[in-house]
């Protein structure tokens, strides 16, 4: 996934969860959120980034939260 792609989704209001080494059940109970709530997207490959105080890191999991 390259930057432009998740600035895409972020300005949509879709809600993401960048990690380099939690996994999806370690987000679960981080967000109190049940699995069926987590969506894995692709792994961010780009230059590291903020946006809208969300980092990102090269090789970071992203994940799009639903509520």
């Amino acid at each position: 996934m390259k930057k432009e792609e998740l600035i895409k989704l972020l300005k949509e209001g879709v809600e993401i969860f960048a990690t380099s080494y939690e996994s999806e059940k370690d987000i679960e109970k981080a967000l109190s959120i049940n699995e069926n709530q987590i969506e894995y997207l692709k792994q961010y490959d780009g230059d590291d980034f903020t946006y809208n105080d969300l980092e990102f890191v090269d090789g970071d999991s992203i994940y799009k939260i639903s509520k």
